[in-house]
């Protein structure tokens, strides 16, 4: 509000807990460590600024103030790797199903509310604009084809 636009993305930087924090770390590992191989640095410094932004803005919107971690991200990275697999058919970045399906799992056994407190506003944020993304660059670089 006062000019501190930095606090759209720091939240992903705070993590409540070692557990929360090693979770998020090796998944955006895997998953970043896939899109930033198949295609480039900036491209993943660019996603997981935008969807983190994303992310953030609809858990304080909808949540409140209260929250924190990478997990946006990281389902924003699910859903674009997922979506680049789909329908990109010139892509080099993949899932194995069994990854999509535990994910996916674990979204649904989030919003259950049986593992505490959970930011599922940032998670839902950021699944649809990582398959929005995806979708969208993997059908326009099929166009150009």
């Amino acid at each position: 509000m006062a000019g501190e636009i930095w606090r759209l993305l720091t939240p992903i930087f705070i993590h409540f807990g070692l557990l929360h924090l090693l979770f998020n770390i090796l998944w955006l590992w895997d998953l970043g460590g896939a899109v930033e191989v198949t295609e480039n640095s900036w491209k993943l410094a660019t996603l997981v600024s935008i969807i983190g932004i994303a992310s953030n803005l609809a858990q304080y919107t909808l949540e409140g103030p209260l929250f924190g971690g990478m997990s946006g991200v990281v389902y924003g990275l699910l859903g674009y790797i997922w979506m680049q697999q789909k329908y990109n058919t010139r892509s080099r970045i993949s899932l194995k199903k069994p990854i999509i399906v535990w994910m996916l799992a674990w979204y649904v056994i989030c919003w259950t509310g049986l593992v505490g407190p959970i930011a599922n506003m940032a998670h839902t944020a950021g699944l649809i604009v990582g398959l929005a993304w995806g979708l969208s660059t993997s059908l326009s670089r099929n166009m150009r084809t």
